[in-house]
């Protein structure tokens, strides 16, 4: 998935906007969020965050674009409710690049269902980030 100031199918040189993508965990026991990303933009302006309780834990400006190259974010969580959001920021004026970021892997530990996790199937991770 990607989070852009557009689809795939649409014109990403959309000016001063907004994309964002939240997840809702409830942790039974301590835990962590890690991901796995590309971002690409106009440089110095255009940029991607990460967000715990919206608090800014991430922050990236296209300077430091990861271009092909996958960035790993580890996290720690506590116990309990969060809200995790990842969202791309596009400046007012001006496009260059992509215009996006892609998050490749978004893993969580500490949920309940952690005992009861199986491996994914053949193609839908293990993209050499998170699992190697």
């Amino acid at each position: 998935g990607f989070i852009a100031s557009c689809t795939d199918s649409a014109d990403c040189a959309v000016d001063d906007s907004r994309s964002r993508l939240d997840l809702h965990v409830n942790l039974a026991t301590a835990g962590q969020v890690a991901f796995t990303y590309t971002a690409h933009g106009e440089q110095y302006f255009d940029y991607m965050t990460f967000e715990i309780n919206d608090r800014t834990m991430h922050h990236t400006q296209t300077w430091w674009s990861t271009g092909s190259s996958i960035a790993l974010v580890v996290a720690k969580l506590p116990a309990g409710a969060h809200k995790l959001t990842w969202a791309w920021v596009k400046d007012w004026s001006l496009s260059g690049g992509d215009d996006k970021a892609t998050l490749h892997e978004i893993l969580v530990t500490g949920t309940p269902d952690d005992a009861s996790c199986t491996d994914c199937p053949a193609g839908f991770c293990g993209n050499g980030g998170l699992r190697g």
